[in-house]
């Protein structure tokens, strides 16, 4: 383990990691939306029925 952990390892993953939290946000996002979407659904389905 510890030839693999080194200076070099964290620098490559710092530089890895302004893209790569944003490609997780994004995907975060549009899970999000797509939720909110289904539940706006359910709301106005259960409003229909009453």
């Amino acid at each position: 383990m510890s030839g693999h952990e080194g200076p070099g390892g964290n620098k490559e993953k710092q530089m890895i990691r302004p893209e790569f939290s944003n490609v997780i946000i994004k995907d975060r996002v549009q899970v999000l939306r797509k939720e909110a979407r289904q539940a706006r659904r359910v709301r106005i389905a259960k409003a229909l029925k009453r």
